[in-house]
């Protein structure tokens, strides 16, 4: 298990979008738990909210591909960019499924871009 410390520039914790935020969210969109976006399931409507997940969060962080895949029990940064390469495709051909995530990507756009959300992962062995 790897110990993730967070650099923070926002003046309350309501303010600092993260990843678990992120998770949260996506997992509530897709009807699924947290567990199951995290997971390591190949079923379809899994797959699709840990695919939505990795991209947003790659989109609304600093985090590098393998510290985004860190976060989903270990996946390999090429996993992460397979997945955002994924998630851009289908905006791109179905335009259901672009609307859908624009919902949710207008949603995070309350947090204000001065505070950088997350600036830094460590991810020393603890």
């Amino acid at each position: 298990m790897r110990l993730i410390t967070i650099k923070l520039n926002a003046m309350n914790e309501s303010d600092i979008l993260t990843p678990e935020v992120i998770i949260k969210k996506v997992a509530s969109e897709e009807g699924r738990t947290i567990e199951e976006i995290k997971s390591n399931l190949r079923k379809q409507s899994y797959v699709t909210g840990r695919h939505k997940a990795m991209f947003l969060i790659k989109k609304f962080t600093k985090l590098s591909y393998s510290e985004v895949g860190e976060l989903f029990n270990g996946k390999d940064h090429a996993t992460v960019i397979h997945a955002c390469k994924s998630v851009q495709n289908q905006m791109d051909v179905y335009p259901n499924y672009r609307k859908k995530l624009n919902e949710i990507i207008s949603y995070f756009t309350r947090w204000p871009d001065e505070f950088e959300r997350y600036e830094h992962y460590n991810t020393d062995l603890v």
